[in-house]
């Protein structure tokens, strides 16, 4: 089905699936997409992040680490998250 989107870019719907095996803690259709989305997106911190969650979610301390590593070697860093709140007209950041 995804395949076949008529459109070029799959990978937000790649993504999306992927964020469903998370929800419904499905490791096996998870691993499945692994094989998949680094080509498409390799630089891409949120698809590994992610994965790596899945993987630690069902217990499976070799595919997290291993994907883990690939992060480190590709140099594929996550950006901390922040939270941004607006009070008088003035933006505060918070990490």
């Amino acid at each position: 089905m995804i395949t076949e989107a008529p459109f070029q870019s799959k990978s937000l719907l790649w993504k999306t699936f992927l964020g469903a095996c998370s929800k419904h803690e499905n490791a096996e259709i998870g691993d499945r997409i692994s094989n998949i989305l680094p080509d498409i997106e390799l630089n891409e911190p949120s698809t590994y992040v992610l994965l790596s969650n899945i993987y630690a979610s069902a217990s499976m301390w070799k595919n997290c680490i291993e994907l883990r590593n690939k992060m480190v070697e590709g140099s594929v860093t996550k950006q901390p998250g922040s939270s941004w709140i607006q009070l008088a007209g003035l933006s505060y950041e918070k990490r």
